[in-house]
């Protein structure tokens, strides 16, 4: 019924979506705590109880593709996934170095020493948390 790349398509398709939903359901039971620039705001009691059995259904959904394409499950590399984070940070942390941020407006002169310098130093801790992900 399906090619290899049809079939292809919708196991990456299913695996996304799984993962979102497995995330969702941690998320409604398990909030996450408030962070430095983060105030979690949670869901109304009287929702979570909704949300996780429409989550239940679509994973139930998916389970019943999955089944009846019978599609395959594949091996997810936890360092790789962590690699591949990192690897968005490293990128994401050279957008706020002081020569970055003049595309915004003129900046401070003093700011280049203030701030780059941390910048700097989660950019190497991003390539070192990557490398640790590939060791044996």
């Amino acid at each position: 019924m399906l090619n290899a790349y049809q079939k292809n398509a919708i196991e990456v398709e299913m695996t996304l979506l799984e993962a979102t939903l497995r995330d969702l359901k941690r998320l409604v039971r398990e909030p996450p705590e408030d962070g430095l620039l983060t105030r979690v705001l949670l869901i109304p009691d009287g929702h979570r109880a909704r949300i996780e059995k429409a989550v239940d259904a679509m994973l139930e959904e998916v389970g019943l593709v999955v089944r009846e394409f019978d599609l395959q499950p594949q091996d997810e590399s936890i360092g790789r996934r962590i690699d591949a984070q990192m690897a968005g940070a490293w990128s994401d942390l050279h957008e706020v170095l002081s020569a970055k941020l003049r595309r915004y407006g003129d900046i401070d002169p003093h700011l280049s020493r203030k701030l780059d310098p941390h910048i700097k130093r989660m950019i190497r801790l991003t390539l070192e948390v990557g490398r640790l992900t590939h060791m044996d």
